[in-house]
C-alpha cells in the first residue's frame, strides 16, 4: 500500500454497538464453520471503529489464542494481509485463516507486554524494524527481481546503490502496535505498510512514542547507528539532516488519532 502527498491523520469514529453485535455474531458462525477454528468460547471485542472490530478467542480443543480482525473497507484487508506477505519472516505474528468475502484475518496472539521508556526497551524496539525492512526488502527483491528500486529520501550521495537502501516502511507505529514478548519484540497492525516512505519514518515514530522528549542532537545520533548497526550498513549512506527533518514532521503528528497512508516528504 503506497501513495504520494504528505502522511497525516485522521480520527476514527467508535463503532456503533448494534454494527459491533452483528459482526460478532456472524463472525463467531463464521469462525465455527472452518476446520480447526471453532472457538472454546464466544469472542471478546477488544477493539471497534468506523474502520475494523478486533476480538481475542481460544481454539477450542488446542486451546490457543487467537486475534480476529475484521475491516469494513476491502481495501483495508487486502493492506492489511498484503502487509504480512511483505513482511514476512519478519518480527510478526502469524496469519492463520483470511476470508476475502468478509474481510477477516485470524491471527495467532501474541503475549506480552508494552514498551517502557528506556533506552533498553528502544533499541530492542530499533531492531525489530531494522528486522522488518531487512525482511521486506528481501521479499521484495525475489518478488520484483526485475523492477528497479528507488533509493530512500534520507540516503546521501555516497550510500551505496543497494537494494538494501529502499524505502519501506510499517506506518502507524503506535505503542499498542509494539509488544515486547519473552522471544523479543513483535510488530502488529500492518494495514498502513509503504514502499515510499523513509525507513526512518518508522524508527523516528518509535522514538517519538518512547522517548517524548528526546530533542538533542547525541540522542538522535544514537538512534541513527543503533538502527545503521542492526542493518549492516554505515551511518555515512545516510543524510542527518534529513532524518532529522524526518524526525521534526513525526513529531507534529498527534499520537493519538490513526494514520492514513501516505507517503512523507
Amino acid at each position: 500500500m503506497s501513495g504520494a502527498g504528505v502522511f497525516r491523520n485522521v480520527t476514527l469514529e467508535p463503532m456503533a454497538d448494534v454494527c459491533a453485535h452483528q459482526l460478532t455474531q456472524e463472525t463467531q458462525t463464521w469462525l465455527d464453520s472452518l476446520t480447526g477454528m471453532r472457538l472454546f468460547q464466544p469472542l471478546e471485542q477488544i477493539a471497534g471503529s468506523s474502520k475494523s472490530i478486533v476480538w481475542k478467542g481460544r481454539i477450542a480443543g488446542s486451546a490457543q489464542q487467537v486475534v480476529i480482525k475484521r475491516y469494513l473497507e476491502k481495501r483495508l484487508y487486502q493492506a492489511e494481509v498484503e502487509g504480512y506477505l511483505v513482511f514476512r519472516g519478519g518480527p510478526i505474528a502469524r496469519i492463520l485463516h483470511h476470508d476475502a468475502t468478509l474481510h477477516a484475518v485470524v491471527l495467532s496472539h501474541v503475549p506480552g507486554r508494552s514498551a517502557q521508556a528506556t533506552r533498553r526497551d528502544l533499541d530492542r524496539i530499533i531492531q525489530a524494524y531494522a528486522l522488518m525492512h531487512q525482511a521486506a526488502v528481501s521479499n521484495l527483491t525475489v518478488a520484483r527481481a526485475s523492477e528497479a528500486f528507488e533509493p530512500d529520501s534520507c540516503c546521501c550521495a555516497k550510500a551505496g546503490s543497494g537494494l538494501e537502501r529502499h524505502p519501506v516502511s510499517v506506518g502507524d507505529v503506535k505503542p499498542e502496535h509494539i509488544i515486547i514478548s519473552l522471544e523479543g519484540v513483535r510488530i502488529i497492525d500492518l494495514e498502513t505498510w509503504s514502499l515510499q516512505r523513509t525507513v526512518w519514518f518508522d524508527v523516528m515514530s518509535a522514538a517519538n512514542f518512547i522517548l517524548p522528549h528526546m530533542k538533542c542532537a547525541p540522542d538522535l545520533a544514537w538512534i541513527v547507528q543503533r538502527y545503521c548497526h542492526y542493518r549492516g550498513c554505515s551511518i555515512d549512506e545516510y543524510d542527518f539532516r534529513k532524518i532529522h527533518r524526518c524526525y521534526q514532521a513525526v513529531q507534529a503528528l498527534s499520537p493519538h488519532r490513526d494514520y492514513v497512508e501516505r507517503a512523507i516528504q
